[in-house]
């Protein structure tokens, strides 16, 4: 009797383990699959001051009002990308600007990168922990809290404060994901997808660079 249960033990451990990594696969597989569909925004402020910080949103206002102008129906994440790359130093002068005229000798860089990003939580939903392809702009030494979105499809909007996608945003993100990676993204209350999503964010942590 106890070898039958040592050995019921062990196949059971076993499946779980096997169950384990397939859904460490799968989660992995999916936010793979999102961050190949979208483009992030990062800004990071000089230091945590208070002064430092209200910059780093006023920045952050000007390239996303500046950016807006270029995204339509028409856009893919190609032309998105493209479009980026050839405006870089135009976003790095508008953030420069910003800078001027807000009294700051701060540098600022602005480039198009891979980013670690942890989980983003909305009121109505959740992008995955993982590497993303993200437009960064790094104001001065770039040692304060940073602040990120989604730029492309455009789901930035300037009034942060709502901390919910709007309608027409997540639409934005139907038209582009799967249907599994939409529902990560827009189930992600469920206990199911909270599930997923942590098992996301501890595969990310214990293997981003």
């Amino acid at each position: 009797m106890k070898k039958r249960l040592g050995i019921s033990l062990v196949i059971g451990l076993c499946a779980a383990s096997f169950a384990m990594a397939a859904s460490a696969a799968y989660a992995v597989k999916t936010q793979e699959g999102i961050a190949g569909e979208v483009i992030r925004f990062h800004v990071l402020a000089n230091s945590d001051s208070e002064y430092d910080q209200n910059l780093k949103l006023k920045v952050r206002d000007k390239i996303v009002g500046y950016m807006s102008e270029f995204f339509d129906e028409n856009t893919n994440l190609e032309k998105a990308r493209n479009i980026i790359t050839e405006n870089i130093n135009n976003i790095e002068a508008v953030a420069m600007d910003t800078l001027h005229e807000n009294n700051s000798d701060y540098s600022v860089n602005a480039e198009i990168t891979t980013d670690f990003f942890p989980t983003k939580v909305y009121k109505n939903a959740v992008f995955p922990a993982g590497e993303y392809e993200t437009l960064r702009i790094v104001i001065g030494e770039g040692k304060g809290k940073n602040w990120w979105c989604v730029m492309f499809p455009p789901l930035c909007f300037l009034d942060a404060s709502s901390a919910e996608l709007p309608y027409d945003s997540k639409q934005e993100l139907k038209s582009v994901l799967t249907e599994d990676e939409y529902q990560v993204i827009t189930n992600s209350n469920s206990p199911p997808f909270k599930v997923k999503l942590k098992i996301i964010e501890i595969w990310e942590n214990l293997f981003k660079k």
